[in-house]
């Protein structure tokens, strides 16, 4: 039986877990990534000497950026607002 997991490392579910936790907040916003991925270091010691896994949160129109951009904005207008009337 083959086992799903059987590529996962330590850095991978790290990585998994800390963008799952980022997706998840941004939707709670009324924000989607939904192009978001994980991306294995390269191969090349000399391109990625690091040799971190990344999170990639896509690519995505401009126009989604802005909408996305106006939902974070406005959320952080209410934050800061919420913040000055204490």
């Amino acid at each position: 039986m083959s086992d799903p997991h059987y590529f996962d490392t330590d850095e991978r579910i790290e990585a998994a877990l800390a963008a799952s936790r980022l997706v998840e907040a941004f939707q709670a916003l009324g924000v989607d990534l939904d192009d978001a991925d994980i991306d294995a270091p390269c191969a090349d010691r000399h391109c990625c000497p690091r040799r971190d896994v990344f999170v990639s949160l896509g690519s995505y129109p401009p126009s989604v950026l802005t909408d996305a951009a106006a939902k974070l904005e406005a959320v952080a207008q209410r934050l800061a607002h919420n913040t000055a009337a204490k």
